[in-house]
């Protein structure tokens, strides 16, 4: 069985990378798949909220498995998990060389990416990257601000072809990961958890997993 490699780099801080791996980790659970996420953020971010996790009694067991890692070490943590269906990474920040490592173990890179300025010039220098190791991508717009200029000015610089998501700017996801858990279990019903599911979907149909 191939396992499907997600990594989720962005070289600006603060975007919700670690949220939304966490997330999508556990909707392609929720989708009935064996999921490993590899925290290389030296803020273990990832790692802790699987602490937590593990300790409360209440959360719904999806088939979820969590380490740490380095970019540089990478490839040996990937083949770890080689019976998994999907390995998750969260990427560190300000750490090009390490990126590039984790970028070229990806089948998929996801960019997170805030509509503001400074995301928007941290983004195009990882796209860069991504485009130089020839991998697949697709971007997440997250924190959406309802009808936006900005948004659509921070859209346009963007190439066209790049496939892209959606996520606004919603409290229940932080909230969730507070208690180890992810919106998706604690307001299954909310717009919050349906965005997810849709961007898990795409994902989960872009790689045909017997």
């Amino acid at each position: 069985m191939q396992s499907f490699v997600i990594s989720v780099a962005q070289q600006k801080g603060g975007a919700g990378k670690s949220t939304l791996v966490a997330h999508l980790g556990a909707a392609l659970s929720k989708f009935g798949k064996k999921v490993a996420i590899i925290d290389t953020d030296p803020q273990q971010t990832i790692l802790n909220w699987f602490n937590v996790r593990k300790d409360n009694e209440f959360v719904n067991k999806f088939n979820l498995d969590v380490s740490s890692s380095t970019g540089w070490k990478i490839n040996n943590e990937v083949s770890k998990f080689y019976k998994h269906d999907f390995i998750l990474i969260d990427s560190p920040p300000h750490m090009e060389t390490e990126t590039k490592s984790i970028i070229r173990a990806a089948d998929l890179v996801i960019v997170p990416c805030q509509p503001s300025p400074n995301d928007l010039w941290a983004t195009k220098a990882t796209l860069e990257i991504i485009n130089n190791e020839n991998k697949p991508m697709a971007l997440v717009i997250n924190r959406c601000p309802p009808q936006s200029k900005l948004l659509k000015t921070i859209e346009d610089q963007f190439d066209k072809n790049i496939k892209r998501y959606y996520l606004g700017n919603r409290v229940a996801h932080p909230s969730a990961m507070l208690t180890g858990l992810t919106s998706i279990e604690t307001e299954p019903n909310s717009i919050a958890a349906r965005e997810i599911l849709q961007i898990a979907e795409n994902v989960y149909n872009s790689f045909p997993i017997k």
